[in-house]
């Protein structure tokens, strides 16, 4: 990893090297995968393998549809350039509001669709190695 200390400073230079160096290995530790896609990339590559699993026989190509649509919602929600790495269970506890926020009248049964397409895509991700 790369980084401009701004700094001249050898010493000073040394010390927020080394700050950066516990920094980042905190996050290791944690389990954060600091090299990851984000998740609009992570969207492609698993539209792809829909896309195969239509070409198969193996899903129709109106579920693949509604697999882009849910997909999508999920970057609307946590942002395109979300790392993949960084991304919690946690972060989907404000998504039904988030939901009713977009379409008042949705109901709980599309949203708990929705987040199980979503699910899907991460537990793919998880078994292609893309996230831990």
């Amino acid at each position: 990893m790369e980084s401009n200390l701004k700094t001249r400073d050898k010493e000073k230079a040394e010390k927020l090297a080394r700050d950066y160096f516990v920094q980042y290995s905190a996050r290791i530790a944690k389990g954060e995968l600091l090299f990851t896609i984000n998740l609009e990339q992570l969207r492609e590559k698993y539209l792809e393998y829909v896309s195969e699993r239509v070409e198969a026989g193996i899903i129709s190509k109106g579920r693949a549809e509604n697999i882009k649509i849910f997909t999508r919602r999920c970057v609307e929600f946590l942002g395109a350039n979300k790392k993949v790495g960084s991304i919690e269970g946690s972060d989907f506890m404000e998504y039904r509001a988030f939901r009713q926020k977009s379409k008042v009248d949705i109901t709980m049964t599309v949203v708990v669709n929705e987040l199980i397409s979503i699910r899907q895509m991460f537990n793919w991700a998880q078994k292609k190695g893309i996230v831990s």
